[in-house]
């Protein structure tokens, strides 16, 4: 089964206005997105525009200077440069903010396809453990990013006459969805469909729901099979559910999702791993406040950096010896979040004490609910659960990669 590279070689060579926009075009302007163009696109204020063909020559000059070896993202970039689909297209208005200080990272830029309308590309979450902890503090604060995807919505949507998407992927999903509910009425008239790909929601504590309620009919929530992040906060049945080539959290990458012709191969319902660690993550939402939710993100992600990694990558490297009596996971949705999070249980020797049926029945005694017993974990016996001696569920590893 094809992805989104195979769908550039497919359907490259027809321009938009021989086949029009459609879903997985969109997917790849999200990802587009992840590509670093900085000091290359026309900033907001500059006014002018490159062609992809362009940015393209300007950056591999600047990738040859740090390195001679290309990446899956360089690959990306020459596929669409040499399709007649993309290397005409037209981006400008970028926007690059990082700033530790305030955990947050943002990056926003436009692209005008070739029927005349303007994709708005917002970046989600890299493979960096500050992105991931922004991506956690959404559950109990308004991020920075989000304030800053608001006012750069609104600013640079500047033709009345313009048609635009507004998209992306991961937390650039979220980002998409938070500005276009803000933006006023006239501009949101202008916006053709909204897309968060892989997207969490948006926490109903710090919105208004009636303004979310606005992007009916143009919001276009789409989610692998195997979603967690994508599930967080969600208010609806996500609208597309799509099949991926990977296992675990490693299909929240969009590469991985599968595209048959100019479509993705899609799924009828999320699979019962995902099932079972949303329930968790819900349970949890919803049974701490805004301050534990606070404490729980700073002790989660001072813990893993504590380890010494710096990216999500990072974790099955550092090991995990003496972390509980760092973390003091008494409470085993932390070690269920923990283990969805990273794909790896808390002591690598091990598996969790008890599998998911006993973490099932802790959550109960601990005071979450877990009434009923997830559907997955039904008829498994008590010492073993669903969860082999191998940490795995049903032959496959809880939350993480292949």
């Amino acid at each position: 089964m094809g992805n989104i590279m195979t769908y550039l070689k497919w359907r490259g060579d027809l321009t938009f206005e021989e086949r029009p926009f459609c879903e997985v075009d969109n997917l790849v302007l999200s990802e587009l997105a992840y590509l670093d163009f900085s000091h290359i696109v026309p900033g907001v204020e500059e006014g002018n525009t490159l062609t992809l063909a362009k940015v393209s020559q300007l950056y591999y000059e600047q990738v040859r200077k740090k390195t001679c070896a290309s990446g899956p993202s360089e690959d990306f970039l020459s596929t669409m440069t040499a399709s007649r689909r993309y290397q005409g297209v037209l981006l400008s208005k970028l926007e690059d903010v990082e700033d530790p200080a305030t955990q947050t990272e943002f990056t926003a830029l436009h692209i005008t396809l070739g029927d005349g309308t303007v994709y708005v590309a917002f970046r989600g979450t890299n493979d960096s453990l500050m992105g991931w902890r922004e991506d956690f503090s959404m559950s109990f604060q308004l991020m920075p990013s989000q304030k800053l995807a608001a006012a750069y919505l609104e600013k640079t949507m500047d033709s009345k006459e313009c048609r635009y998407r507004v998209g992306g992927h991961s937390k650039g999903g979220n980002l998409a969805v938070y500005a276009a509910m803000l933006l006023p009425e006239e501009k949101q008239a202008q916006i053709l469909n909204v897309y968060s790909n892989g997207g969490s929601g948006l926490c109903q504590e710090i919105i208004d729901l009636g303004q979310y309620e606005r992007l009916q009919g143009k919001l276009v929530r789409i989610v692998p099979e195997f979603s967690v992040i994508g599930s967080l906060f969600e208010h609806e049945a996500p609208t597309k559910i799509v099949a991926s080539s990977a296992s675990g959290l490693s299909q929240h990458d969009g590469f991985t999702w599968e595209v048959e012709g100019d479509s993705f191969t899609t799924r009828k319902e999320l699979s019962k791993e995902a099932k079972f660690y949303n329930e968790i993550f819900d349970q949890w939402i919803e049974s701490a406040d805004r301050e534990q939710r606070e404490t729980f993100t700073k002790d989660l992600f001072d813990a893993l950096e504590a380890g010494g990694a710096k990216r999500r990558s990072d974790l099955p490297h550092t090991g995990f010896e003496g972390f509980e009596s760092v973390f003091k996971f008494s409470d085993c949705r932390f070690s269920l979040i923990f283990q969805g999070f990273s794909g790896a249980p808390l002591n690598p020797h091990r598996p969790p004490g008890g599998g998911l049926r006993s973490a099932a029945n802790q959550l109960r005694r601990l005071g979450g609910r877990c009434d009923p017993i997830p559907e997955m974990l039904r008829g498994c016996p008590p010492s073993r659960g669903a969860c082999g001696g191998d940490g795995t569920l049903q032959g496959r590893h809880l939350g993480g990669g292949p």
